[in-house]
């Protein structure tokens, strides 16, 4: 007895090879589409605050709330001011970043400059800043306070990020960047940062003024700075923590190495707080003060700037200070005693 053929062509019911190929085709267009879905929702799943912080970064005023946490047990904001600008400069892209977030208890600004020989520069420092962001979002919207581990952890979060965004061989150098982070907390300021940069210090009066980075700056043969976030390398942050000035809180001003003098003669920063100053006084948004401060430097480089202006500095500057309020009651601090030389001896110096 002979077997039939699986396909007889002359069998109207019997399916061809073009049938048997269509359906095939559908079947795995469909289990590719099946893929791309399985796909898109664990990275969904995996990284959901990211897309949160990008919703609060364009939208500040709607601040979405984790629900688990009653919102009367987070800290109350801490009032003052904080803003971050970014400028072009005189390069043809931008590889800066920077971002300011007002949260519960802390306020947060993030500056970074992605390393131009390093590849996708451009893409390094963005990724860096939004994935910081997104573990100090998550840290405040808990209750949880920030605290200098917490930003050691956030900088390895980045790294592990930027592996993720460009892989390389081992022990070739992927995406990176410079990063700086101040956060404001109710009686202190902390910085973490890797690379260069600059970050000063000061209070509302602005009587004085130090810079607290010592940025690496060993540049290897490729041009690229060591200790930067990202390559083949975990990072190590630098991490600082300062203590806000009585009665007349204090100021952080952060910025990439085209902002901010990495060192020597404070006149520049001492220049933008003092616009930045008569700006509040006068009643007007210090952003464009800082931005056209930012395009009149003399660097080519971008060029990204973050301010920290506490509660208490504000008041000073308006004039409703605890210092001014000393100051309308007519007691006046007895001058120091003079140490017998010549009369109109200038003051202490270094000071603003």
């Amino acid at each position: 007895m002979s077997i039939p053929p699986l396909s007889d062509p002359l069998d109207p019911l019997s399916p061809g090879p073009f049938v048997l190929w269509f359906i095939g085709l559908i079947g795995g267009a469909v289990l590719m589409l099946l893929i791309l879905l399985l796909q898109h929702l664990l990275r969904a799943r995996r990284r959901p605050a990211m897309s949160q912080v990008r919703q609060l970064l364009s939208h500040p005023s709607d601040r979405p709330f984790d629900p688990e946490v009653p919102v009367s047990t987070l800290p109350a904001y801490l009032g003052g001011l904080v803003l971050a600008v970014t400028t072009v400069g005189g390069k043809a892209e931008q590889q800066d970043a920077a971002y300011a977030l007002d949260l519960p208890g802390s306020k947060i600004v993030i500056v970074a400059d992605g390393v131009s020989s390093a590849p996708r520069a451009e893409r390094a420092a963005r990724l860096a800043v939004l994935s910081v962001l997104e573990a100090l979002w998550r840290r405040a919207l808990s209750g949880r306070p920030i605290t200098l581990e917490t930003l050691e952890q956030a900088f390895q979060r980045a790294y592990e990020h930027l592996r993720r965004l460009s892989p390389a061989p081992p022990g070739t150098p992927g995406p990176q960047t410079t990063l700086i982070v101040a956060v404001e907390l109710s009686d202190r300021f902390l910085v973490a940062y890797c690379g260069d940069g600059g970050a000063y210090l000061t209070t509302g009066s602005l009587r004085w003024c130090n810079n607290v980075l010592f940025p690496q700056q060993d540049f290897r043969q490729a041009g690229a700075l060591t200790d930067v976030l990202g390559g083949s390398s975990p990072p190590r942050p630098n991490v600082l923590s300062f203590r806000k000035g009585w009665p007349d809180g204090g100021i952080l001003a952060i910025g990439t190495d085209g902002a901010l003098p990495l060192g020597g003669s404070l006149s520049a920063v001492q220049e933008l707080l003092q616009q930045v100053r008569e700006a509040v006084r006068a009643g007007q948004s210090p952003d464009w003060v800082v931005e056209e401060w930012l395009r009149r430097r003399p660097s080519e480089d971008n060029r990204s700037l973050g301010l920290l202006i506490s509660e208490e500095a504000l008041r000073t500057w308006r004039g409703d200070g605890l210092l001014d309020l000393i100051r309308s009651s007519g007691e006046r601090p007895k001058p120091p005693p003079d140490p017998g030389g010549a009369p109109g001896g200038g003051g202490p110096g270094g000071a603003l």
